[in-house]
C-alpha cells in the first residue's frame, strides 16, 4: 500500500478556507488504506471525495481520493506519502480501475450496489469493510 500525494495546487476557497489544493490518493482499490492515514494527519472522514460532482452518485472507487490543502499536503509528506505531478494520478486511478475490472461481474454488480447504499446512506462506512 502506498500513499500518494500530487502538486495539482488548484487554487479554490472552501468555507473559510482559501488555499490551494492537491490530492491525497491510495493504490489500493478501496481506500481503506487512506482513512488511517487521512486521519492521522489531522483529516476528517466527512472530507473523503467520494461522490461525483452533482453530489449525488457515488463515484468509482479507483477515484476516490482526499482534497488536501499545502499545509495538510506538507503534513502527508512528512508522514511518508510519496509526492507525484498531477499528471500522474490518472495512471494511479487507473491501475485501481483494472483491478476492479479484474473482478467477477457479480462482484462488479455487489461493489456497485455497495457504493450506492453509502452515497444515499443506506449503509454506514464502518458497515461497508471500508474502514
Amino acid at each position: 500500500m502506498t500513499i500518494y500525494v500530487d502538486n495539482a495546487f488548484i487554487p479554490a476557497t472552501v468555507g473559510n478556507n482559501k488555499s490551494r489544493w492537491c490530492h491525497l490518493v491510495s493504490d489500493a482499490y478501496d481506500s481503506a488504506d487512506l482513512h488511517p492515514f487521512a486521519q492521522s494527519i489531522g483529516l476528517k472522514r466527512v472530507w473523503f471525495q467520494f461522490l461525483v460532482k452533482d453530489r449525488t452518485d457515488p463515484a468509482p472507487p479507483w477515484r476516490w481520493h482526499y482534497d488536501v490543502t499545502e499545509g495538510k499536503r506538507a503534513a502527508a509528506v512528512a508522514a511518508g506519502a510519496q509526492e507525484i505531478e498531477y499528471f500522474a494520478l490518472p495512471r494511479i486511478m487507473d491501475r485501481k480501475h483494472q483491478l476492479f475490472e479484474q473482478l467477477s461481474e457479480e462482484d462488479q454488480a455487489a461493489e456497485k450496489a455497495r457504493w450506492v447504499a453509502i452515497a444515499l446512506g443506506r449503509e454506514k462506512w464502518d458497515q461497508a469493510g471500508l474502514f
